[in-house]
């Protein structure tokens, strides 16, 4: 059983320069209870796990990411 009263995902497909304001964002709420950000790498070709790597190095929340070959929004 998961021990998060709830989780915030978000796919993404090369939008590493979205991603570190999007943690800002999510650091800066309140919410009761525990929770998770987990993130699907949907095969981007920029930086993107460069700047997850990052964010998680740096956040208030467990992030859980996930990086998986390409195969469209649909998968992620």
């Amino acid at each position: 059983m998961n021990k998060y009263r709830f989780s915030i995902f978000t796919a993404t497909y090369n939008r590493a320069s979205m991603l570190e304001l999007l943690a800002e964002m999510i650091n800066n709420q309140t919410f009761n209870g525990e929770y998770e950000w987990v993130i699907v790498n949907d095969g981007s070709t920029d930086n993107t796990v460069e700047v997850v790597n990052k964010i998680k190095r740096h956040a208030d929340v467990p992030i859980k990411f996930i990086n998986k070959q390409n195969g469209g929004k649909h998968t992620a």
